[in-house]
């Protein structure tokens, strides 16, 4: 008897950590952060590469596990490649001026393995040590005050 009520008492106080980590956790999850805007520092104007490479990082740094919480978050990635798109202009037309289309590679780690499918949306594949690797997408950016906005983005042309 004295034994079950401790067993009840631990798995009590287990479900109430789960519960009250979940629910902050899922609080994180919800954000006014417009996501298709990134700001970017003027020093990458010039570079557009860099200034590429930067955007995508900041992109996924929002799955990051402590800024997402569990759902659909990652534990890591890496920017494996990145290329300045010049054409033909057939995903959304001629970017207007001072946007640009760049194709990105990269890598993620998921939080949860149950996670990889929808990571593996489009393209990619499960590397070792839960690293999906391979994805890419064609993404085109137009200027917007301080930074750029997402006006479209799209996994193969």
């Amino acid at each position: 008897m004295k034994r079950n009520r401790k067993l009840i008492l631990t798995l009590s106080l287990l479900l109430v950590s789960v519960l009250v980590s979940g629910t902050v956790l899922l609080s994180s999850c919800t954000s006014t952060e417009d996501p298709s805007y990134v700001a970017t520092p003027s020093e990458l104007e010039e570079d557009r590469v860099a200034l590429a490479t930067y955007i995508q990082t900041q992109r996924l740094e929002r799955y990051m596990w402590y800024n997402k919480g569990v759902f659909s978050s990652i534990l890591c990635f890496r920017i494996d490649n990145v290329r300045i798109y010049e054409g033909p202009w057939d995903i959304a037309g001629e970017p207007e001026e001072g946007g640009f289309y760049f194709w990105v590679s990269y890598s993620v780690r998921p939080l949860l393995p149950l996670d990889n499918d929808l990571w593996l949306t489009g393209n990619g594949t499960e590397g070792e040590d839960g690293w999906l690797t391979g994805m890419s997408r064609y993404c085109l950016y137009e200027r917007e005050g301080s930074g750029y906005r997402l006006v479209t983005m799209v996994t193969g042309l």
